[in-house]
């Protein structure tokens, strides 16, 4: 019996300091928890305010943008473009606004190099743009304006027909959706037919434009079995004829 006490002494021992040692992890977790947790390496949760401080400040970013493009300040104006995008990296807008901005610096850039730096910028916007919303026809257009202009710093024929065809691409994509930037974008679709020497594709698109034109001006009526088929002709020329005898 002798020789088993001080065995199970020692165990007793080795078990009263493992004890102690657990309530001093967790008691450490209780008591000083904050401290001890990494809190960078939590995902804080987004809160309504975080929310409304972040629309704050891109609202500022904006004035300032604004203002500084105003000012023809263009050092400022890519340095709180990029704080707005550092900011918000997937607003649709923000890409879009920046690619449009872009996109008029360069065609004021007199040095080839900086006018194909900026549009080459102008363009990743516009991806990006587009990769956010694909169903919005004003990234589609940017784009296809960014590649005409890129097309037109290459001296090679077979470099600008490549960005030639990816903008008409780009253009006949915007021309099934909703845009804001260009009003009716199949219109513009004759010059880049133009541009690739597709001119039996330009007359068609023109004659299509033509069409829709006349059907947006003038759009059919009701039958009316009192009224001549001539009828809606001689009111366009009656019109025509009291334009013409006021000027």
């Amino acid at each position: 019996m002798k020789s088993l006490r001080k065995p199970l002494f020692w165990l007793l021992i080795f078990f009263l300091l493992c004890l102690v040692c657990c309530a001093v992890v967790l008691g450490g977790y209780v008591i000083w928890g904050p401290a001890l947790i990494n809190r960078n390496a939590i995902a804080k949760e987004p809160t309504p305010m975080d929310s409304l401080s972040k629309q704050a400040t891109l609202s500022a970013y904006g004035y300032e943008m604004d203002q500084y493009f105003n000012q023809n300040d263009m050092n400022h104006w890519m340095d709180t473009a990029d704080k707005a995008v550092a900011l918000d990296p997937n607003n649709y807008n923000i890409h879009l606004y920046r690619a449009n901005i872009f996109l008029v610096n360069a065609e004021a850039e007199k040095s080839l190099l900086a006018h194909m730096m900026i549009l080459s910028r102008a363009l990743d916007d516009a991806d990006k743009a587009v990769s956010l919303d694909s169903s919005d026809g004003d990234g589609y257009i940017i784009r296809a304006m960014i590649l005409l202009d890129t097309a037109d710093g290459y001296p090679y024929r077979a470099d600008r027909e490549y960005f030639y065809k990816l903008a008409l691409e780009n253009m006949k994509v915007a021309s099934n959706f909703d845009t804001s930037l260009k009003v009716h974008p199949e219109r513009l679709l004759v010059n880049y037919e133009t541009n690739l020497h597709n001119c039996e594709a330009a007359l068609t698109e023109t004659i299509n434009w033509l069409i829709k034109f006349h059907r947006m001006m003038f759009p059919p009526r009701p039958l009316n079995p009192y009224m001549s088929p001539c009828m809606p002709a001689r009111e366009i020329t009656r019109k025509l004829m009291t334009i013409t005898r006021r000027i």
